[in-house]
Parts: structure tokens; sequence; C-alpha cells
């Protein structure tokens, strides 16, 4: 199985990233810049291929790396993580042991000491409501699979998307279960990733933004059953917020949230 890297990234002025990012497999990299361009070279025996577009959206540039892609096996990868030596051959024994599955999360270690990454402790099917935990940097699927569904990135969801700034990997996924197919956790770790600072692309408090924009991710995931989702988000975690926000208050603004997208 031929394992390829797939990476949305921002303002790459040089190659350099792929040092950084220890890259020992092919690999797909949408560079979203102020130009178009596009080039195809040779790094240490792989393949890159590198997209320079001027155009924002995470989504969008996944989308763009997922209809560029030819692996088996892609791998979701964030610019700030560094792919641990062997990765390829870990990827390759997962799908091997699970050969019915679609998707794999691994795990990924943090670099720093603020982050509550999941942590995989056993190798397992994973359902719905226990995937909403994953976000895409640690997923790898195989592509015909998610080809043939027709399943990609909502591009009004996700970092620089005007309209709902994150969700886009909960609802990849919630789409990949609506379609039968068969998702795992894998205890293995394949990358590292900058989280030092504790800071986030999009998360600044639990504030309006935050939950209108889990209550538009909910809708996109489900037709019926999105306020129910808004319910079980709000009593499960309540502690988080309750300091700054009321469980009223979330709820009117996940419920703001809700019509917000119908309306789109």
């Amino acid at each position: 199985m031929k394992v390829q890297i797939l990476v949305s990234t921002m303002n790459q002025k040089d190659y350099s990233l792929l040092d950084k990012l220890n890259i020992q497999s092919d690999t797909v990299i949408v560079n979203q810049d102020d130009h178009y361009a596009y080039d195809v070279f040779d790094y240490n025996g792989y393949r890159v291929e590198w997209f320079s577009v001027n155009e924002r959206g995470l989504s969008r540039s996944r989308n763009l790396a997922l209809s560029k892609a030819s692996g088996d096996i892609c791998v979701l990868v964030d610019d700030d993580e560094q792919l641990r030596t062997g990765y390829p051959d870990i990827i390759r024994n997962a799908f091997s042991f699970y050969p019915d599955a679609a998707i794999i999360a691994f795990n990924i270690a943090s670099i720093g000491n603020k982050s509550n990454r999941y942590y995989n402790k056993k190798n397992k099917r994973l359902h719905r409501f226990n995937s909403m935990r994953y976000g895409s940097a640690r997923i790898a699927f195989r592509r015909k699979k998610i080809i043939k569904e027709q399943i990609g990135f909502p591009t009004l969801f996700g970092a620089g998307s005007s309209f709902f700034s994150s969700g886009e990997d909960s609802i990849f996924l919630s789409t990949c279960f609506n379609k039968r197919l068969r998702v795992y956790a894998w205890t293995e770790v394949i990358a590292d990733i900058e989280d030092e600072d504790g800071t986030s692309s999009w998360f600044s408090g639990y504030n309006k933004k935050y939950f209108v924009d889990k209550g538009a991710v909910y809708a996109a995931m489900t037709k019926y059953f999105a306020i129910g989702y808004c319910l079980y988000f709000a009593f499960r975690h309540k502690k988080k917020y309750s300091n700054t926000v009321s469980f009223q208050q979330a709820m009117q603004w996940m419920l703001e949230g809700i019509a917000m997208y119908r309306k789109l």
C-alpha cells in the first residue's frame, strides 16, 4: 500500500517545510499564498507535488489535496507536526490489521504540556459518538473509498472560512458514518505536534462564536437530531464553560447556529 501525506499550509516561501515534517513518503502540499503555481520534484526519493493557490480556507485546501492525491492510503497532516520516523510502516500495518477499515485515527503526541488531546489506549472500532474527539491531523484513510462515496470537507467550515471556523473534521467523520464506512482507532504514535503555548487557530474561549459554530456543526451532521446533540454537549461540558456562560445562553447560541446554517 502506497502511503501519501496531504498537507494544507499557508505562506510558505520555500520547501523547508518538508524537512520540518520529516517526510518519508510521497506528499501533496497545498500552500495558500498570493499566487498560483505548481511544482513536482524528488525529495529523498519521494515524489512531492507542491500547489500554491491564491485562495483561503482549510477545507477548500484539503479538498484540493484530496483531488490531486494518488496514494492508496492518504494521511492528513498539519504544518506544525513532525512525523515519526517509520510512520509509513505503522500506517500500513494498521490497515493490514483492519482490512475493512476506511479510516484509522492514530495517536499524535504533544510537544509541550498544555494539550488535552485524546490518546488511544487500545486498538478498537469507533462509532459515531466516540469518534468526534478526533481532529483531522491524526486521520488516515483509504483514498478510493472516500472518492467512491464522494466525501469531502465542507467549505462552510474550518479555518479561513467566512462562516464557521471549526468542525470540518467532525462533519467529515459523520459523513463517513452516514455512508456506513468503518472507522478504527490505533494506539501507535505517527507524529508529534506543537502544543507548547496552548494556542489554537480557532478557539478563543467559550464565547458566542464558539457556541454558534458548534450548533452549525451539529446541524450539518444531522438533519433531525441537531438540538439533541446541542443538549448533550451543553450538559456534558457544562463545567468547562459555566464560569463565563450560562447553560441557557449556551443553548440559545447553539440554536442560533442551527438556524444560521439552515438558512445558507
